[in-house]
């Protein structure tokens, strides 16, 4: 048997997201792709849950130290837009973000640091949790809608134009729409109305 890092075993797993998604994540596949029996994963991890949270934590091993900009909301504003770059660049793993928490001491190491930085900005417990799970939440529905691929296109042109005046009248705008820029005004307004 080929001897493996926890961290091979793990990197290879993200790559199989990334080609295939979170459905073909099973103890037998991420075996097959490392040349390994399925049983034989069981030694680098218990079960395909642990696994997963090792994907999670890969991801966000993939964001920078936390920076301290001027502001509390700078700092929040730039680490949001970090853990979007982040998503992103796994579109098939976002998901997970969506459906998991974070449990490893290293993925929970990033929500201390956020929690940290609100709490030097003033904010109690309670507050730093509320805004630290609303930006989380907000960045990963966000992305997961932006890079959802498929489904037919809406034809708002053949809608009564009458009766959608004004589907129509901003319809004209998606061909050249920014959803970059519809991102960050959300995520700016949002951050600003918690001050």
């Amino acid at each position: 048997m080929a001897v493996l890092t926890n961290e091979e075993v793990i990197v290879a797993t993200l790559k199989l997201v990334d080609r295939e998604g979170l459905d073909a994540i099973s103890m037998r596949r991420v075996g097959e792709a490392l040349g390994l029996s399925a049983m034989s994963l069981y030694h680098y991890f218990p079960s395909k849950d642990a696994l997963l949270d090792g994907v999670f934590q890969a991801v966000l091993d993939e964001l920078p130290v936390i920076e301290l900009e001027r502001t509390w909301q700078k700092t929040v504003l730039r680490r949001a837009r970090e853990l979007r770059r982040v998503l992103k660049k796994h579109p098939k793993a976002i998901m997970l973000f969506a459906t998991r928490p974070a449990v490893t001491q290293a993925s929970i190491a990033h929500v201390e640091a956020m929690l940290r930085v609100l709490k030097k900005a003033g904010f109690t417990p309670e507050k730093s949790l509320r805004i630290f799970q609303t930006v989380v939440s907000y960045v990963v529905g966000h992305t997961l809608g932006s890079v959802a691929t498929g489904g037919p296109v809406p034809a708002y042109d053949q809608l009564d134009p009458t009766a959608f005046a004004n589907v129509h009248r901003v319809a004209r705008l998606l061909p050249r729409w920014d959803v970059e820029a519809e991102f960050d005004f959300g995520l700016t307004a949002m951050v600003n109305g918690f001050s």
